[in-house]
C-alpha cells in the first residue's frame, strides 16, 4: 500500500513542478490564479544545509506587484523532507493534500485556522506525531482533538498557551505599554496613541518560538529580549538585563521587504534607498555601538526597586518594562521611515495587570493622552501618579540617586514621592 502511495505522489510531484511557480521565503508556490497560490511540491534538497528547518505558510504573499492569498498545500508538498521540524500554517489555508508532510521529522506545528483545513490521505504519515505538539486556536481546540489525522498529535494545546507561558516569556507574556508619538513640526502625520501588548501571535522558526509584535519576532533567553533576524539566520539583542557599566550593545538596521512580514533586521550597514535624491547613490546607514555609562535603581508603582541602564547616547531602559521612551524598539534604526521630527513618550507600562509606570497627570493632560494598558483594579499600587510641580524645583545627586526637590516634597527620577 505504501509503495502505491509513494508512486502516486511522485507522479503528482512531477505534474506540480510543470505549472507556473514563484519562490518566496525559501518555499515554492504554485500560482493557481491571479490572486491565489498553493504550496508546491518542494525540490529535493541536496544537503541538510540547503534544507528548511522551519516553514511559515503565510496568509498573503506580495510578489512582483501582485497580492496572492495562500489557500492550500499541494500533494506531497514536503514529501520526505529530511529537516522540517517547525511548521506554521496560516488561517487562509483551506486544504492540505495527500502526503503533504510524509515522513517529515515534525516537532512543533501551529495551525491558525478556526475552520479545519480539508485533509487528503496520510498527510502526516510516518511523522513522529506522538512526540509532537500541535498549537491551534482555543475556539477550535476540541475540533482538532477529535478530527482524523489531527488527533494523532501527542499534545494539542491552544496557541494562547505559548503566548502566556511565563517560563518562556517572563517579561513579554504580561507586558503592556502605552506610547504616544508627538510630532514636533507640522507634517502630514497626526499624533498617535498606541498600546503594545501580547496578542498571542506566535511564530516558530528554526529551533525557537517567537511572539510577533508588529513586524518583529521576539523571544527571551538568559535575561535578554532577542529579535529574530531572518536574513542573518540568528537572533539579535534588543535588551540585555545583565549588562555592567562599560558593556556595549549594537544598533540594528532594517532591510525593507515587500511581503507580509513587513521587514527584516540585520546587524550590518544597509543602504538608505528611502531618503536619497533622485539619481544619487544611496548612503550607507551604519551600525553604532552604545555603551552603558550608569546602572541605577528606580522604584516603580508596585513599590519595588528595579535596575535602570543609561547609555552614552541617552538611551535608557528599565528591567521589566523596557525603554523609558515610547519606542520599545529604540535600538532599531527606523528614523528614515518617518522623517517628520517627532518624540516618543512612554505614557504607562504594566505587568500582568499591575501598573508599574505612568507619566505625571499634568503632562498627560498637556499631551491629551490616556493610559490604555489593561489594569487589574484589584491590584493596589504602592505609589500614586504625581503632578510635576512647576515652581521651586531643583535636582541633586544623593547617595548615587538623582532626587528632585519641589517645594516641601522629594521625588525620584520616575516621579515617585520619596522620603527626604
Amino acid at each position: 500500500m505504501k509503495k502505491i502511495i509513494i508512486l502516486s505522489l511522485a507522479i503528482v510531484s512531477t505534474l506540480n513542478m510543470l505549472g507556473e511557480q514563484l519562490q518566496f521565503d525559501g518555499i515554492y508556490y504554485n500560482i493557481l490564479s491571479d490572486s491565489t497560490l498553493e504550496v508546491a511540491t518542494q525540490p529535493i534538497c541536496s544537503s541538510p544545509n540547503d534544507c528548511l528547518t522551519y516553514a511559515n505558510i503565510p496568509s498573503v504573499i506580495k510578489y512582483n506587484g501582485k497580492t496572492y492569498d495562500v489557500v492550500g498545500i499541494a500533494d506531497a508538498a514536503f514529501y520526505e523532507y529530511p529537516t522540517l521540524k517547525y511548521l506554521t500554517i496560516s488561517s487562509s489555508v483551506m486544504s492540505i493534500g495527500t502526503g503533504a508532510f510524509y515522513a517529515c521529522p515534525l516537532t512543533t506545528v501551529i495551525s491558525k485556522a478556526l475552520t479545519l483545513p480539508t485533509l487528503g490521505e496520510n498527510v502526516f504519515l510516518d511523522c513522529p506525531l506522538a512526540s509532537a505538539t500541535l498549537y491551534v486556536p482555543k475556539e477550535a481546540l476540541m475540533d482538532y482533538k477529535s478530527a482524523e489525522q489531527w488527533k494523532e498529535f501527542g499534545t494539542i494545546l491552544p496557541i494562547d498557551s505559548i503566548a502566556v507561558d511565563k517560563n518562556r516569556f517572563p517579561i513579554l507574556s504580561g507586558l503592556q505599554r502605552t506610547s504616544c508619538m508627538e510630532y514636533t513640526l507640522a507634517c502630514d502625520y497626526e499624533n498617535t496613541l498606541d498600546r503594545m501588548h501580547n496578542e498571542a501571535n506566535i511564530v516558530s522558526w528554526k529551533d525557537n518560538i517567537y511572539l510577533r509584535y508588529g513586524s518583529f519576532w521576539l523571544r527571551e533567553e538568559d535575561d535578554k529580549i532577542l529579535v529574530c533576524s531572518v536574513p542573518g539566520e540568528k537572533d539579535l539583542v534588543l535588551y540585555d538585563f545583565t549588562l555592567e557599566v562599560g558593556d556595549t550593545l549594537t544598533t540594528i538596521n532594517i532591510i525593507p521587504k515587500y511581503f507580509s512580514e513587513g521587514v527584516d533586521v540585520v546587524d550590518q550597514p544597509v543602504r538608505d534607498y528611502y531618503n536619497k535624491p533622485t539619481g544619487a547613490t544611496p548612503t550607507m546607514i551604519p551600525i553604532d555601538t552604545v555603551i552603558v555609562t550608569e546602572i541605577s535603581r528606580v522604584t516603580l508603582f508596585d513599590g519595588k526597586d528595579y535596575k535602570k541602564w543609561t547609555f552614552n547616547n541617552g538611551m535608557e531602559y528599565v528591567e521589566g518594562i523596557g525603554s523609558l521612551s515610547g519606542d520599545f524598539f529604540q535600538l532599531i534604526n527606523r528614523k528614515r521611515f518617518n522623517t517628520c521630527p517627532h518624540t516618543n513618550h512612554l505614557v504607562c507600562a504594566s505587568q500582568n495587570g499591575q501598573l508599574l509606570y505612568q507619566m505625571d497627570n499634568a503632562y498627560m493632560e498637556q499631551l491629551g493622552v490616556e493610559c490604555l494598558c489593561e489594569i487589574d483594579e484589584d491590584i493596589k499600587t504602592s505609589v500614586k501618579s504625581i503632578v510635576t510641580p512647576t515652581t521651586s524645583v531643583h535636582k541633586t545627586l544623593q547617595d548615587g540617586r538623582l532626587l528632585i526637590y519641589a517645594g516641601d516634597k522629594t521625588y525620584n527620577i520616575m516621579g515617585v514621592e520619596v522620603g527626604k
